[in-house]
């Protein structure tokens, strides 16, 4: 993929061209209470249409991905904690004991070790892709302390080389502080490349917190090749109007960063829970409105479901798109195998 390709024809439109380089989130600003740009702060109102990719279509631009598939399908699973049912239960147990009046069992319950089963489901999930000719992508947070870390990557040493040896990938799921700290971001690759005992090339944030520039320049520094962090927590959709893999500009310096950009479309819990509250009907219909959007577009999106919605309702969703894709005949790569192999010409 040229670099520049795509910039050079979006110079040709101001608007678009301010679109995809993210200008407005240059300037200071509305954020959420974690820092981000959220897509109620956002000029562009168009978040359903891709419209910077629809441009570049109609000027041209060439797709290609292997096996003559029409478009692709990123999926992935943000691991930020491997079994929520019991994380907490050493304080459940240890208050219990308190409000009994046994303080020695108080103490003795807060100072054994946290006991969690070693990554919920990783097999399960893999077995389900596998039915729909998927792989996928999971990103495990790699810290040694602070209110990100809820599990020791130096435990889950097989997991992580199993996922990683049966054809899925390993990516980096940066702490919080991570977006804008180069140092912390450097050691936490470190940490995970300890464990898996190879290179990590893929990132996505934790709580999908990113600056627009600076998180782009650092990645690059870090020697990530790809980052999918760039999507709207509260709102499924295109921002950046894009459903094609991209290389950011940067607009203080003048240059094309080279880091590819894999759009996040979908992430589980903006449908639900705290932002666009949705129920299942109403979360199907907006992901297979997008995921036509995006075939139309012969374009790549990027969907993110938790190793903790994988139960229920949630589950037989997850499934559901799954077998969707499939059915359209999607692409459906880890990020790595998509920026490994992939081709765009503009």
């Amino acid at each position: 993929m040229k670099k520049d390709g795509m910039l050079d024809v979006l110079r040709g439109d101001r608007s678009l061209f301010n679109i995809f380089t993210r200008e407005e989130e240059y300037r200071d600003g509305l954020r959420d209470s974690y820092g981000r740009f959220p897509y109620y702060a956002s000029e562009e109102r168009s978040i359903r249409e891709p419209v910077v990719s629809r441009y570049l279509n109609e000027k041209g631009m060439q797709v290609q991905y292997p096996d003559g598939h029409n478009f692709a399908v990123c999926l992935s699973h943000d691991v930020d904690v491997l079994c929520p049912h019991n994380y907490f239960r050493k304080e459940l147990d240890s208050i219990r004991s308190f409000t009994v009046g046994d303080f020695r069992g108080t103490i003795d319950k807060l100072s054994k070790p946290r006991v969690v089963r070693p990554f919920l489901d990783s097999r399960e999930i893999m077995a389900l892709e596998e039915k729909y000719g998927a792989r996928s992508s999971f990103y495990f947070i790699a810290v040694d302390g602070g209110p990100d870390r809820s599990y020791d990557i130096n435990e889950i040493k097989d997991d992580l080389k199993f996922i990683d040896g049966s054809g899925w990938e390993v990516g980096l799921h940066g702490s919080q502080a991570a977006h804008a700290d180069l140092e912390r971001m450097i050691k936490e690759k470190g940490l995970l490349e300890g464990a898996l005992g190879k290179e990590v090339v893929g990132y996505r944030n934790h709580f999908l917190r990113f600056k627009v520039p600076l998180t782009w320049r650092l990645l690059q520094q870090a020697g990530f090749k790809y980052d999918t962090t760039l999507g709207y927590a509260d709102c499924a959709g295109f921002r950046g109007g894009m459903c094609h893999p991209f290389f950011p500009y940067d607009l203080e310096a003048g240059t094309t960063i080279d880091i590819m950009e894999i759009p996040l479309v979908i992430m589980d819990a903006s449908l639900f829970q705290n932002y666009m509250r949705l129920d299942i009907r109403g979360a199907w219909d907006l992901i297979k409105g997008l995921i036509d959007v995006v075939e139309a577009q012969r374009g790549t999106m990027g969907i993110l479901w938790h190793n903790t919605n994988m139960l229920g309702d949630t589950l037989r969703l997850y499934e559901k798109t799954l077998q969707y894709c499939s059915d359209r005949k999607a692409w459906m790569p880890t990020g790595k195998q998509l920026q490994q192999e992939m081709s765009i010409e503009v």
